[in-house]
């Protein structure tokens, strides 16, 4: 992992930290919810390009499945 990745990561966990904070407050600002998700959207978008195409490792795909789950399981299922 490189120091930039590692650098996203981070902020990426302080603004989710100081997001969830701010919903747990007794009235908390919209506002200021709407600037926190969005940067912390923009930055989880940033670490998805760095990962590449196939976004992270050892997550389901786009489909819903595992990769390379469908060779595991060629034989059919009943339905």
């Amino acid at each position: 992992m490189n120091d930039r990745f590692f650098h996203l990561l981070s902020r990426h966990q302080k603004l989710d930290e100081a997001l969830h904070a701010e919903r747990s407050r007794s009235l908390p600002d919209p506002f200021r919810l709407q600037q926190l998700g969005r940067m912390r959207q923009r930055i989880k978008n940033r670490l998805a390009r760095m990962m590449g195409a196939g976004a992270f490792c050892n997550c389901p795909d786009r489909r819903g499945g595992w990769p390379g789950a469908s060779r595991l399981f060629a034989f059919p299922f009943p339905q």
